[in-house]
């Protein structure tokens, strides 16, 4: 059997990273091997926890330049009031 372990542990910290990038900071992502054969099985086990999530962001800036800058780039954003 040949199993690339570097990929196994790839593929556990994108599944952390996805995870997070989703709210989830506390979750745990685990992994087992197991053998037959020749035949190796990769198991996954994730316990997400509760995401947070944010009810308000509020910015303050004294300066109108910076103000408008953030104005317009707030467009782009995936947060929505």
């Amino acid at each position: 059997v040949i199993l690339d372990t570097n990929a196994v542990n790839q593929t556990l910290k994108q599944i952390k990273s996805h995870l997070f990038n989703h709210g989830y900071f506390n979750a745990t992502v685990t992994k087992e091997i197991k053998y037959s054969h020749k035949k190796a099985n990769v198991y996954y086990q994730i316990t997400a926890n509760a995401p947070y999530n944010l009810n308000k962001i509020t910015t303050q800036v004294n300066d109108q330049k910076v103000l408008e800058l953030l104005k317009q780039d707030s467009i782009f954003t995936l947060i929505k009031s």
